[in-house]
């Protein structure tokens, strides 16, 4: 039912979204794709946890690994995350690894 209020030049109608959205589950690939990405996520999340808790017992341990580490630590957390993504893809390519990098960056 088209109510004729929007233009849909640059934008999809939502009976087609709607369209795209049923072939999408029907197909499986939805189900594919969002699994795919819970795993990256939660494995980038648990990377970086366990990253993250033992660079802090390091560091809150020893003196002089704080006072070594803690400026380079603190000049990379001024990177924004999405600037590493095109670096990432560079190196490593359109894969797992490299959304895993990207997350582990992100959450670091």
């Amino acid at each position: 039912m088209r109510v004729g209020v929007l233009d849909y030049d640059y934008l999809p109608a939502p009976s087609a979204v709607f369209q795209a959205s049923q072939r999408l589950i029907t197909s499986g690939e939805l189900g594919e794709n969002l699994l795919h990405t819970l795993r990256v996520t939660l494995t980038g999340w648990a990377g970086a946890s366990l990253a993250g808790i033992a660079l802090g017992v390091c560091l809150g341990l020893s003196d002089g690994a704080r006072r070594y580490t803690l400026s380079s630590l603190e000049l990379i957390r001024t990177v924004p995350p999405v600037t590493l993504v095109p670096v990432a893809l560079l190196l490593f390519g359109f894969s797992a690894r490299m959304e895993l990098t990207v997350i582990l960056f992100a959450a670091a």
